[in-house]
């Protein structure tokens, strides 16, 4: 076995992993951020308090009474919610900032892999989520010049492209039907399609290159 066959076989297995895990962690980047998290969180606290949200409020803003923060239950956990925030809501979607406030700028005590889930919604987790998508980049780009120096002329652009191809293949499970229990969930499903649809997009065109400039150095030597 020589190098170009296990340049083959290792760069066409890990180069297309680490892709899929860069354009999913970049993925959770973006729908981590407040813009798309917040509209989720004030449809999830709506739906809790439906028909009764100005009575819910008045609740919360009592419960604040003279304290500078007021501690919630939040998914088996403790939450310290600014009462400035709270008292200062209009609507449920004030509430919702609040919390979604106090979540980002809670800190643990943890590694990544024993952490709660809900660390990606902090400050912290969003800075892990960014150290792991750059890692996952300078390995997609390690594993696709061992492709690539596996590979001569344009069998280069083709195997590039079959894998970046694979990769953007993901964007159709956009299409399986499944049942959301908010509508804002629908966001987290789109970003996640449009990033891999970008790689499905790079590959079809690396692809094209590869073929249609083969195929006319095949007619120019014929």
């Amino acid at each position: 076995m020589n190098l170009r066959t296990v340049g083959k076989a290792v760069g066409g297995l890990f180069f297309p992993l680490f892709v899929s895990l860069f354009v999913a962690s970049l993925s959770l980047v973006q729908i981590t951020a407040a813009p798309m998290m917040e509209p989720l969180f004030t449809e999830v606290l709506s739906s809790q308090v439906a028909g009764n949200e100005e009575l819910a409020l008045s609740a919360i803003k009592a419960g604040c009474g003279s304290r500078a923060s007021m501690d919630v239950q939040f998914s088996g956990g403790s939450l310290s919610v600014d009462c400035t925030l709270l008292k200062s809501a209009t609507g449920i979607g004030g509430v919702a900032k609040a919390y979604f406030s106090a979540l980002q700028s809670k800190t643990y005590q943890c590694s990544f892999i024993d952490c709660p889930p809900e660390i990606l919604l902090s400050a912290q987790g969003a800075s892990l989520l960014n150290t792991a998508s750059l890692i996952f980049l300078a390995l997609s780009v390690v594993f696709g010049l061992m492709l690539a120096l596996s590979l001569q002329g344009f069998g280069i652009a083709k195997g590039i492209g079959a894998s970046l191809t694979l990769v953007g293949l993901s964007y159709f499970t956009k299409y399986i039907p499944i049942d959301l229990p908010f509508d804002s969930m629908r966001v987290i499903i789109e970003i996640f399609a449009s990033n891999f649809l970008i790689a499905l997009y790079a590959g079809a065109l690396l692809l094209a290159v590869g073929f249609i400039c083969e195929m006319a150095m095949g007619k120019k030597n014929a």
